[in-house]
């Protein structure tokens, strides 16, 4: 099997495209790093060098949003991408990547008071990374008596965010 990598590697400096060659050639190493990247898992690309995580992350800021979704559902296949947080998605990637913030889980299951104890990594978590559905699950097992139950988006994580107290407020005032 010919290692494609190494032999382009090696020819690289020693071609003479024509610009119409040199643009055809940039798009095809794109479009490859674009499916490579899309298919490394994220616990491997977190243990990869500092300076390769540079040009990864140079690399997500640049993808177009269909490859930041299809890397988003690679590294966090259990998060739904709501429309709400598809602005974000780039940032959220980047922060998996250099170890940031936890994989989504979901955490519909925690309670109030964990929350609590760390309050501004909580607030943050729900506000730029929990789908929408997930959030209104966590609002009710938070809040089980309340009413009217917020309907959009921005109701239900501004209610969390209440709910969490002084770390959530902090982090309402960061993320917005």
């Amino acid at each position: 099997m010919v290692n494609r990598a190494a032999l382009l590697q090696t020819i690289e400096p020693l071609i003479e495209p024509s610009p119409t060659q040199r643009e055809a050639l940039l798009k095809l190493l794109d479009k490859a790093l674009v499916e490579a990247s899309v298919a490394l898992p994220l616990e491997t690309a977190r243990r990869l060098a500092s300076s390769a995580k540079d040009e990864l992350e140079i690399f997500i800021r640049d993808l177009v949003p269909k490859d930041v979704q299809r890397l988003a559902a690679k590294w966090e296949p259990l998060r739904a991408l709501d429309a709400d947080l598809k602005e974000s998605l780039r940032q959220d990637l980047i922060d998996l990547l250099r170890d940031r913030r936890p994989k989504y889980t979901g955490l519909t299951a925690i309670p109030l008071r964990e929350a609590q104890e760390d309050a501004i990594s909580y607030g943050t978590y729900i506000a730029r990374s929990m789908p929408t559905k997930d959030a209104k699950k966590l609002l009710k097992a938070w809040d089980k008596k309340l009413k009217p139950t917020p309907t959009t988006r921005d109701q239900v994580v501004r209610h969390l965010l209440k709910l969490l107290g002084d770390g959530g407020a902090r982090t309402a005032r960061h993320v917005a």
